[in-house]
């Protein structure tokens, strides 16, 4: 069997010499070779046929590197596949594959996979994937895939991928993935996206996505997303979210949401909202929430700042440009006598309010509330508002359910220009595993005692006046 193949190898190598010299004879340019093995570089079959021409090799092997013009075939290197011109076809080599014109068709090498110019197909190194060209196809590497121009469909780099023209498909690596130019589809890496043109689809990584141009759809990171143009989609990360244009979608991030121009849809973070421009929507925070001008807009959120008045502020203290905050202080039938203060904008407020009751029982009471506010004529209001309050007994603080809930329709007049009465009907709801209520109001239209806990309704009043900052 072994002397079979040696014979068989023999006639093959007879039959590509006879081939070649019949070809050299047809074309002055170019040797073709079915089969070429290299020794070396300049040391082949092939480079003893030629006579200084140009070869093109159908099937080489080079042990353990060869070079030569063109490739129409499939070639295996031991060190490395070399072409001066292109190579249409598959190229295997145990370090790499090197082609200093176009290329199609699949590289697989155990370091890099080398093309100066175009390349249509699939590229898979040990370390890295480089083309000085288009690229279409797929690139792997385990360092790093480069293409310097426009590339598309699929790149996958331990380390990172880096296209310096336009990218449309895939991009996935350990590290980061960098367009230098405008991006489509999908970046997925471990650390960071940088497209610095324009990006549609979806980008995630571990830490940051960059975009200095326009972008749409989907952004999400564990730190941060930053946009330098207008954005349409969805912003997710850990930190922050940035937008340098305009916005229209959701924001969300565990510290802060930042767009510098007109927003139409839902900010939501842990501390700040901020929209510049135009607000439409709703933001939702745990501190505070800022706007500039509002077409109409919900905030939610512990401190509310807006320049429009076209808001609805919902927190403990909300400051709307040119909206005065009002002092009050009240009592009613509990015998709590408290201080309050009001924000908010012409037509909706908040109320944080502190009380005591003087009384032989130490009681003090802390609350917040909210409602509405209708101006009577010049001189007259209405306002109807909820509130819930949370009442200590005898201690600093009770850790005990004690709970007073309140509904109040109330009348008013301004007496003076920043000084207001007022006085009205109150409807009252505890919820107390420290006393049944009897002791803040005498009466009552319900009782009951179950799961532990007193429950009481009951009507009452209110007389306050109200101090305009």
């Amino acid at each position: 069997m072994k002397r079979f193949a040696f014979v068989l190898f023999i006639a093959v190598t007879v039959t590509t010499c006879i081939q070649a010299q019949e070809s050299s004879m047809k074309n002055s340019e170019y040797v073709k070779m079915p089969v070429n093995i290299s020794l070396w570089k300049g040391y082949s079959l092939g480079e003893s046929i030629a006579r200084g021409r140009k070869i093109t090799n159908y099937i080489s092997f080079n042990i353990p590197r060869g070079r030569a013009s063109r490739l129409r075939g499939i070639e295996l290197g031991v060190f490395s596949n070399e072409y001066s011109e292109n190579v249409i076809g598959i190229q295997a080599a145990g370090l790499a594959n090197i082609v200093e014109g176009g290329g199609a068709g699949i590289q697989g090498a155990g370091l890099a996979n080398v093309v100066s110019k175009d390349f249509t197909g699939i590229q898979a190194g040990g370390l890295g994937n480089v083309v000085g060209g288009d690229f279409i196809g797929i690139q792997a590497g385990g360092l790093a895939s480069v293409v310097s121009g426009d590339s598309r469909f699929l790149q996958a780099g331990g380390l990172g991928n880096v296209v310096d023209g336009d990218f449309i498909g895939i991009q996935a690596s350990g590290l980061a993935n960098v367009v230098n130019g405008d991006a489509q589809f999908i970046q997925a890496s471990g650390l960071g996206n940088v497209v610095d043109g324009g990006f549609i689809g979806v980008q995630a990584s571990g830490l940051v996505n960059v975009v200095n141009s326009d972008t749409k759809f989907i952004q999400a990171a564990g730190l941060g997303n930053v946009v330098g143009g207008d954005f349409i989609g969805i912003q997710a990360s850990g930190l922050v979210n940035v937008v340098n244009g305009e916005g229209t979608g959701i924001q969300i991030s565990g510290l802060g949401n930042v767009i510098d121009d007109d927003f139409t849809g839902i900010q939501a973070c842990g501390l700040v909202n901020v929209a510049s421009g135009t607000f439409t929507g709703i933001q939702l925070s745990g501190l505070g929430n800022v706007t500039k001008n509002v077409a109409f807009g919900l905030q939610i959120g512990l401190f509310n700042v807006s320049a429009d008045r076209a808001v609805i502020p919902v927190g403990l203290v909300s400051r709307v440009e040119d909206v005065p905050a009002w002092y009050d202080i009240w009592v009613d039938e509990t015998g709590f006598i408290n201080a309050g203060y009001r924000s908010g904008t012409d037509y909706f407020h908040n109320l944080v309010f502190i009380g005591a009751q003087a009384s032989d029982t130490f009681r003090w009471t802390v609350g917040w509330g909210l409602g509405g506010h209708v101006q009577v004529g010049t001189s007259h209001f209405v306002d109807i508002d909820a509130q819930i309050q949370h009442i200590s007994e005898e201690d600093i603080w009770t850790d005990r359910l004690n709970e007073l809930g309140r509904f109040r329709i109330i009348g008013g007049w301004k007496v003076r220009d920043s000084v207001s009465i007022y006085a009205g009907p109150t409807l009252n709801y505890l919820v107390s595993r420290v006393n049944d209520g009897s002791d803040l109001a005498s009466w009552s239209i319900h009782e009951e005692y179950s799961g532990n806990r007193w429950k009481r309704l009951w009507p009452g009043f209110v007389i306050g006046v109200r101090f305009e900052r």
